[in-house]
């Protein structure tokens, strides 16, 4: 499977870790799973990350398959996704600009996992 949900930071942070080619099914299941994991544990952070993530079909899939998993976290959880490296610049362009008018403010994109981990520490208490 592409795609795997854990924890990281001390078990503070809910994980979502995605590679190659990810298919709508996997991302529903991922994002179910987390937000099971973040209710049973009473957490509020999520890192979604996508750095290997291959492109998809288009840049307006990738967009709404991205729009409709963050938008499935309850405005409490603070989500932070790393968006793939392996994605040409005028398809990563396509994708985040599609976003920017309509992610809440509890939902953040990245280039680094390490800012990622960073903005969620902040809101989980301490640094990740």
């Amino acid at each position: 499977m592409a795609v795997r949900v854990d924890l990281t930071a001390d078990g503070r942070i809910v994980e979502i870790v995605a590679n190659g080619s990810v298919t709508r099914r996997e991302t529903g299941w991922a994002v179910e799973r987390a937000r099971e994991v973040a209710k049973e544990k009473g957490l509020r952070c999520l890192l979604a990350d996508c750095i290997q993530v291959e492109p998809q079909v288009s840049p307006t899939l990738t967009s709404e398959m991205l729009e409709n998993s963050v938008f499935a976290f309850d405005p409490s959880i603070r989500v932070a996704y790393v968006y793939s490296g392996r994605w040409p610049d005028d398809y990563r362009d396509t994708v985040l600009d599609s976003l920017v008018d309509v992610l809440p403010v509890n939902i953040r994109t990245f280039d680094k996992r390490d800012d990622a981990l960073e903005w969620l520490g902040d809101y989980c208490g301490s640094a990740a």
